[in-house]
């Protein structure tokens, strides 16, 4: 199904039609080290109308890439619907931990600067990237983060806030 127009996150929401999720990767090493989750659409459209990552590293990336090379879906991830009363199941299925041979077509990586030492007290954060993002159906995506800090070790949390139809 093609979206022509997308309705307002209420809509969604009140039709039981909208969907969240979340998940804390607690050691993504520093000098590169990354972690990567695993986002597939159903036979729905998805509407995406927040993601947000926020890590305590000092410098890191965030980069999606669609249609990764998979061996594995990963561990799967708890999905919550944003109307609780209407008992819909998503069609979308979110992972951690991945396997696959190649990361797929990206989009450009945004940059999430962070700061470290002794009183720095800057988290990193990615939020939304100024609009809604309309994914395709049985698609898969790989979202990424990379640790590009010198100094420590991070916590990376992320946020997903999405409509199906």
């Amino acid at each position: 199904m093609t979206i022509s127009r997308v309705r307002p996150l209420v809509d969604y929401v009140a039709q039981g039609m909208a969907f969240e999720v979340a998940h804390i990767e607690a050691a993504v090493a520093n000098s590169g080290g990354t972690h990567y989750w695993h986002f597939k659409s159903g036979d729905n459209s998805v509407v995406v109308f927040e993601r947000k990552v926020t890590t305590n590293g000092d410098e890191f990336e965030y980069q999606v890439f669609k249609d990764p090379t998979l061996t594995d879906d990963g561990t799967p991830v708890g999905i919550t619907g944003r109307n609780s009363g209407a008992g819909n199941s998503p069609v979308t299925t979110f992972f951690t931990d991945p396997a696959f041979s190649a990361e797929g077509a990206g989009i450009e990586p945004e940059y999430m600067p962070g700061a470290s030492g002794q009183g720095q007290s800057t988290i990193s954060q990615f939020s939304v990237d100024g609009a809604v993002r309309i994914l395709e159906p049985n698609t898969s995506y790989l979202l990424k983060v990379t640790n590009n800090g010198a100094k420590n070790d991070a916590t990376c949390q992320i946020y997903v806030l999405w409509g199906e139809s």
